[in-house]
């Protein structure tokens, strides 16, 4: 079941960090493992709690707030504690980003503002997922 839940997170952190917003049934297989959560792992399930909060923000916010949300995301995602994968070219652009590049990477707040071509208000994503965390409860 984790192995299943790391690849639903997968898919929404990467559509999330496109842009875009997560597809009705990506969303669908979400609710499913939150109502599921107790037989996941204790990590797994908190990072479901994580994901699932971002594509809420991502479906109630505005177009402005998405992309602040990405630009939140491209840092968090980065600080998973993997190790990055060698040989990737650097993005030139945050269309160019990807899951992949990101991981283990801990770029500075500087240079994924580089990326994006534009700085924004972590502050204000953090305020806003700890209010969906709250609503979603354990």
């Amino acid at each position: 079941m984790d192995d299943w839940a790391h690849e639903v997170r997968m898919l929404i952190w990467a559509t999330l960090l496109e842009g875009s917003l997560p597809r009705s049934e990506e969303l669908a297989h979400l609710r499913t493992l939150w109502a599921v959560r107790e037989s996941l792992s204790e990590q797994s399930r908190l990072a479901l709690r994580v994901c699932l909060a971002c594509a809420r923000l991502a479906q109630d916010g505005t177009a402005g707030l998405r992309e602040e949300l990405r630009i939140f995301l491209a840092y968090y995602l980065s600080r998973d504690g993997s190790a990055p994968i060698a040989n990737l070219p650097e993005p030139r652009s945050a269309q160019e980003l990807t899951l992949e590049w990101l991981r283990g990477r801990e770029p500075s707040w500087e240079e994924i503002f580089k990326i994006f071509g534009r700085t924004a208000n972590p502050d204000r994503v953090r305020k806003l997922l700890h209010e969906q965390l709250e609503q979603l409860g354990g």
